[in-house]
């Protein structure tokens, strides 16, 4: 409705609090504010994002249930100028489009791996109750697991669509995702209670984590190890190949059709083909800086570090 976009206009809150660096700790102090006048949903929005129309009023209608923490959108990166930050740019894009139908379905069987952090609205009362961690580099991960572990539900809603032109460069794209992949490392660590049996969030933790860190981990490993596997068993990397570039054309056909969007099909066909060697250059680049990831997160645990892991970052 208009008068909603209307109130939202009028309440945009510039807040600024000195020693308070970390996105997280700006969030759980604004909110703590007795100064700040706030609503019954708080919209954390990134600064640079364009939203489609009605994007706020539909995350709004997004909260149909009393035990509904949070609504999420569905986000997208544009292209950025740079011509090596693309080959980075189009793979992960790739990734994202063709992974929607997962949001979908984790949607449904309550077991959200994570909110847009660029875009999701949440209630206040909850936000005031759970605060966002300071200890790993990504706090939209980290919310959306505490919120289930404490039996709420996050909706998700693809229609409240949200973008941002990429980070400009190849060098930010890499430190981008190194910090997103380090945080969910982190995050595997922070939260291994979510597997035990007094869990609240066995969904979560059974039907989107754990078979999203087995996919990446065997898949990176393959990746990573290919030139040995085809010095001593080429045939096993032959069929590897082959069955990755069969499955990266077939993903083009199937996904649209698991997330509603049929009438996508042909544009991801065509854009698949297109920019088939930059999603291949992601692939290699996004494995290597996954496991790097593990394994720091791993030393960082074996010596004791993990008590230093703050929430602030560059890109």
């Amino acid at each position: 409705s208009r008068g909603l976009g209307d109130v939202y206009k009028r309440q945009i809150i510039y807040w600024s609090k000195e020693g308070i660096t970390s996105k997280a700790e700006k969030i759980n102090s604004l909110v703590r504010d007795p100064s700040v006048d706030l609503g019954d949903y708080v919209y954390l929005i990134d600064s640079d994002l364009r939203l489609s129309p009605d994007t706020i009023e539909k995350l709004v209608e997004g909260f149909t249930e009393d035990n509904i923490a949070a609504v999420t959108s569905y986000g997208y990166v544009t292209p950025p100028d740079n011509y090596w930050a693309k080959y980075f740019h189009y793979g992960k894009e790739w990734i994202n489009r063709m992974g929607k139908f997962r949001k979908i379905a984790q949607k449904y069987r309550r077991a959200m791996f994570v909110v847009c952090g660029a875009s999701y609205m949440v209630r206040l009362d909850v936000l005031k109750k759970i605060e966002l961690s300071t200890k790993t580099k990504t706090e939209d991960t980290d919310f959306s697991w505490q919120l289930q572990e404490e039996g709420y539900k996050i909706e998700f809603v693809p229609d409240a669509v949200v973008s941002s032109k990429d980070v400009p460069t190849l060098k930010s794209q890499l430190k981008q995702s190194y910090r997103w992949y380090m945080g969910t490392w982190q995050n595997l660590y922070l939260h291994k209670n979510i597997f035990g049996l007094k869990s609240k969030a066995k969904s979560l933790a059974y039907l989107s984590i754990l078979p999203g860190f087995i996919e990446s981990l065997l898949y990176s490993c393959a990746i990573v190890l290919l030139p040995i596997i085809a010095y001593f068993f080429p045939i096993y990397a032959v069929y590897f190949l082959v069955g990755d570039t069969i499955l990266s054309f077939i993903a083009p056909v199937i996904a649209p059709l698991l997330s509603g969007e049929p009438e996508t099909i042909p544009g991801e066909i065509f854009h698949t083909l297109r920019h088939y060697h930059q999603i291949t250059a992601f692939k290699i680049m996004a494995a290597v800086l996954w496991l790097g990831a593990g394994f720091k997160v791993c030393y960082h645990i074996l010596t004791g570090k993990q008590k230093k892991w703050m929430n602030t970052w560059r890109v």
